[in-house]
């Protein structure tokens, strides 16, 4: 905000702006903001060029550049390009220029996996995989806009049948909602920002983005804009998908229901004409007993304590202190 800018002119030598070189991600602002870079380079020019004629406030403007960094250093190619192509449908949809394509330093591995969760053993490998999130290799990102909202799927009347099991099976008293993680690490996209970890689940963001969603859908050539009262709310639920996606470094799976994987089944993302599919063939949630990445041992347990810790000690992060404790 214009507020702001003043206050950050002070750290500057001498109020001196040309001193300033700001970084940020637009694509990361998960809540809507009105973010902006050109009005972020305007507050630049008007604040540098209060008493110059017209002519050397644009020769201003021509010497603030505004750099794009195109190169993904954290996850691999596969993920690079599901984010791109959510991107790319985001900025049909809401009608904004902030796409950016993402070039990955690191080649294509595995697709993003879809897992299917119909019988009662999928049901239950996806309850250990609940109770195991954070502690080895994959740590869950539920569809809850913050903390207050996970805590509502996991125990409300209208919450998610798996959640409630999980929850009442590992304790998780009423006074103890504040400090759950020191008892079931998972997340909402709000409190995994920032985070990077191995391996990701999305738990049943097909079936719970309450159509907000629905223009994936719809062929990119084809997409019309969304109407103006759904720009924010469908902007969100696209940032919150993308975040979730981009924590990853080597894999994402998408964990669902029947409606979930049909709608993942049917979605029309593509950022390359050439890719055939942007996911992996479905399998039974059972099956995650066989994946590598839901293996548990002493050692990784323990990596994970420690990588925990130091964001606490580092950061004074309290959801990693309680997921430390976990």
């Amino acid at each position: 905000t214009p507020l702001e800018f003043e206050c950050l002119k002070f750290f500057a030598k001498y109020n001196d702006v040309k001193r300033f070189s700001f970084a940020g991600d637009p694509l990361q602002t998960l809540n809507p903001t009105g973010f902006d870079w050109g009005r972020i380079r305007n507050l630049f020019v008007e604040s540098i060029g209060k008493e110059l004629s017209d002519s050397e406030r644009n020769d201003i403007a021509r010497k603030l550049i505004v750099s794009k960094f195109h190169q993904n250093y954290r996850s691999q190619g596969a993920i690079v390009e599901l984010a791109n192509a959510i991107q790319h449908h985001r900025s049909k949809a809401i009608n904004t220029e902030d796409a950016i394509k993402m070039i990955p330093f690191e080649g294509a591995k595995e697709l993003p996996h879809l897992l299917q969760i119909l019988d009662y053993g999928d049901k239950k490998a996806m309850k250990d995989a609940l109770i195991n999130s954070g502690v080895g290799n994959v740590i869950v990102i539920c569809w809850a806009t913050d903390d207050h909202q996970l805590i509502e799927m996991c125990t409300g009347e209208n919450g998610d049948e798996i959640l409630k099991e999980v929850w009442s099976e590992q304790g998780i008293l009423e006074e103890e909602e504040s400090s759950f993680r020191t008892k079931l690490i998972i997340h909402s996209s709000s409190s995994i920002k920032g985070g990077e970890h191995t391996a990701v689940l999305l738990y049943k963001f097909g079936s719970s983005h309450d159509n907000k969603l629905d223009s994936l859908l719809e062929e990119h050539d084809s997409l019309r804009n969304v109407a103006q009262i759904e720009r924010i709310p469908v902007s969100y639920a696209y940032s919150r998908l993308y975040v979730a996606v981009t924590r990853a470094f080597q894999n994402v799976y998408f964990a669902e229901d029947k409606d979930g994987i049909e709608f993942w089944k049917e979605v029309k993302i593509k950022h390359n004409i050439d890719q055939s599919s942007l996911f992996s063939e479905v399998q039974s949630a059972k099956n995650i007993k066989d994946i590598s990445d839901f293996f548990m041992s002493e050692d990784l347990t323990w990596e994970n304590y420690k990588k925990y810790r130091n964001l606490w000690v580092n950061n004074h992060d309290k959801n990693a202190l309680f997921a430390a404790i976990r």
